[in-house]
Parts: structure tokens; sequence; C-alpha cells
């Protein structure tokens, strides 16, 4: 871990990820204009990935307004899905989305096994402790039938460093080596990476 914080540190809450949170950070300054400049290139990545499958299905643990899973639906006619733990986030999801994304979060929701022909969580497991973050990683492989993508925070970049941009809600962080492993003894392949535009890599996991 790259900035271990104290292990009496609680779990986030979901009023912890209001208005505040996402209006903060270098990151976070027009976060719609922050996230258009990512979710374009996931979507085409995710569509990609799925090309041979009829009417991929999606799911988006931790996807805050909806954006990723409105353009998935929109633009390529997927199935999607998404949950929230923000009760801010959830309240401001994006009309495209209202009826797929529920409240709720990565270690409470509920779905059958291979549900999902993928299933991305971004910026999630930093706000997990390292007990959670293997639960966390074993829900992602049994809900998906195919891919995980997942973030991967690069060290020291400006929107990931808890030195240059510090928040204090972040309980654990790994490197890539690190949730490679953690993803392999719960099941999936690595299969490669790509940059996210926002301070980190998404890594791309395969069901064996």
């Amino acid at each position: 871990m790259y900035f271990p914080l104290s292990k009496d540190s609680a779990r986030p809450k979901k009023e912890d990820f209001g208005e505040e949170y996402f209006s903060s950070g270098a990151a976070y300054q027009e976060y719609e204009r922050y996230v258009e400049g990512w979710v374009n290139k996931v979507a085409r990545k995710i569509s990609r990935l799925v090309a041979d499958v009829p009417a991929p299905s999606v799911l988006d643990i931790g996807c805050a307004h909806g954006y990723l899973i409105a353009k998935l639906k929109s633009r390529y006619g997927m199935h999607v899905y998404g949950v929230e733990y923000s009760t801010y986030a959830y309240r401001n999801r994006l009309r495209a989305v209202h009826s797929e994304v529920a409240r709720g979060d990565i270690l409470t929701a509920r779905f059958p096994a291979r549900s999902f022909d993928v299933v991305v969580c971004f910026d999630v497991f930093e706000y997990l402790t390292e007990a959670q973050n293997k639960r966390a990683a074993e829900r992602l492989v049994r809900w998906s039938r195919k891919y995980i993508l997942f973030t991967n925070p690069y060290r020291h970049s400006v929107n990931a460093s808890q030195k240059q941009n510090p928040d204090p809600q972040r309980i654990t962080a790994f490197s890539k080596k690190e949730y490679r492993a953690l993803f392999h003894a719960v099941g999936v392949v690595y299969c490669g990476h790509f940059d996210g535009w926002h301070g980190g890599d998404i890594l791309i996991f395969r069901k064996k």
C-alpha cells in the first residue's frame, strides 16, 4: 500500500460522498466535463470487448450519476444496470438511466452468478478495508460472465495521489501488481489495461 491509513479507519458513509466530494479536487472542479473526458473511451472499449455478444449486459458498481451506463445504453444499445452508494449521486442520477440505477453498494448488492457480460468497478476499492477488497473482488467475479474492468490509480498522479490530492475517505490503495494478484486469486485472468485518462489505468480481467 502506498498510503496506508490507520487500521481504525471506518468505512465512509453514504453521506460522505455528497456534493462537495463530486466538486472538490483537481479532478472534480468541472465534474461533467471531467467525466465526459473518459466515458467515451471506456464505452468504446467495452463495445469492442463484447462485439460478438448479442445484446450485451453491463453492471456498473459505483456508477455515480450513471454517465457510463447512459452512454452504453444510448450509443451501443446495451442492457445496463448501475448501483450507487452515495445518496447524493443516486438522487442526481441521469434521467436517461433513472430506472436502471439502484441504491446499494458492492458488499450488499445481490445478483445471481454470471448475470452480466461485463462488470465495471471504478474508484470503489480505495474506500474499503483490505479484507473488504477481497470480498468485493469475489463478488465482481461471481457476477461476471466474461470481463471485469477495474481502475488502478497511478501512484503519483495528481488525481490519485494522497499527497497531492488528499482524500480522507480513502482507506486502502494497492499497486497494479497487488491488484492483479488479488483478482487472480479469486478466479480471473489479467488480459491487459488501457489509460483511463483520469489518473489511472483501467485493468481488464477475463473469467477463466
